[in-house]
């Protein structure tokens, strides 16, 4: 069982946690039966929730059971009072905290939403058509779509169009596209917004500019982020280039290494992340 299909979280948004590497087949440090990895979602802010809402309830039985019996005993009152305190208090958190908790999922959910959107767009694509595979030395005359065709196939994965007729490619539980031009000896990867952060957290996006800047001084795959003002959210994206001729030996090998290097950029990124909050919260206590 891998790190991706442990965590429920990852599982179901198509993404990676922060501690997933495709080579490593053991347990998930952050997977312990929870809905979703700690590190994408520092808060299950629904459960929590829930759990306030029960605790709540369960202080109006204890005042209501230490307040309706024939004798009224000093513990009884005791008990009711610090019921009551705790019902007091628990709207309280309710109100100030819930709310905001209450906002952010919604916005989970018109994400998701849009995700599912996307992904039904990308469905409707067109059917790909058989490669004709050349034969000899007819190799070296192949278009660079046709070889990354003749590799895809070779490699036994999956591909759409999207409108753009750029390539679609599902790799690892992560869905790459692919620019690829007939003129051009180079493929365009990318990894589309494979993490969202809110614009409202000022504290974190600062984090994630210092990450970003300091993953792309160490690692050739770039890191890019774009904003989505009606989501009021930040989305980071990968970008890796790569030379493609057929005169390249293996160049099957080439390709999944460079998903491969596309997918370890992700657990850079979160790795840095979480230096970097280490290192903010030392500097705060």
């Amino acid at each position: 069982m891998t790190k991706l299909s442990q965590c429920a979280r990852c599982k179901k948004d198509r993404r990676n946690c922060g501690y997933y590497t495709p080579e490593d087949d053991t347990d998930c440090p952050h997977y312990s039966g929870a809905r979703h990895c700690a590190i994408l979602d520092d808060k299950d802010d629904v459960g929590c929730i829930w759990r306030m809402v029960l605790l709540i309830l369960i202080a109006i039985i204890v005042i209501i059971v230490n307040l309706s019996g024939v004798k009224v005993t000093f513990a009884g009152v005791a008990s009711a009072i610090l019921g009551g305190v705790f019902v007091l208090l628990g709207i309280t958190w309710l109100i100030f905290w819930g709310a905001d908790s209450i906002g952010k999922l919604i916005k989970r959910i018109k994400t998701k939403k849009n995700m599912k959107k996307k992904q039904k767009e990308t469905d409707k694509t067109e059917e790909v058509e058989d490669v004709e595979i050349p034969v000899g030395n007819n190799i070296s005359e192949v278009s660079t779509r046709t070889l990354l065709q003749l590799a895809l196939h070779s490699l036994n994965l999956q591909y759409e169009f999207d409108a753009e007729q750029d390539f679609i490619v599902r790799y690892q539980g992560e869905t790459f596209r692919i620019i690829a031009e007939d003129e051009n000896t180079y493929l365009h990867i990318q990894d589309l917004r494979w993490y969202d952060a809110p614009l409202d957290d000022i504290d974190n996006l600062s984090l994630l500019y210092k990450a970003v800047n300091e993953c792309n001084m160490h690692n050739m795959v770039r890191l890019v982020y774009t904003y989505d003002r009606a989501e009021n959210e930040l989305s980071l994206h990968s970008l890796y280039d790569i030379l493609w001729m057929s005169e390249i030996p293996d160049i099957e090998a080439l390709l999944v290494a460079s998903f491969e290097k596309m997918l370890r950029a992700h657990h850079l990124f979160f790795h840095v992340m979480e230096g970097l909050r280490r290192e903010e919260f030392g500097r705060n206590n």
